[in-house]
């Protein structure tokens, strides 16, 4: 589900087409772009999920959480 609004078409950067994050986000591109790049620098040692759709942004925090 794309939840950008209507008209506005957002170039993907290459960390959000990220063949990984194949289930679908209740989340705009916007929003995915700042949480992915919150990931990304953060690399939190824990992260709490609470209540899921589909677990598009569960797939995410996954991927970089510390192994």
């Amino acid at each position: 589900m794309n939840s950008d609004p209507p008209g506005m078409h957002v170039a993907l950067p290459a960390f959000l087409r990220h063949s990984d994050y194949l289930l679908p986000w209740e989340m705009s591109t916007p929003e995915r772009a700042v949480m992915l790049q919150l990931l990304e620098t953060r690399q939190p040692e824990v992260a709490l999920e609470i209540g899921t759709s589909h677990g598009g942004s569960l797939q995410a925090i996954v991927a970089f959480a510390r192994t």
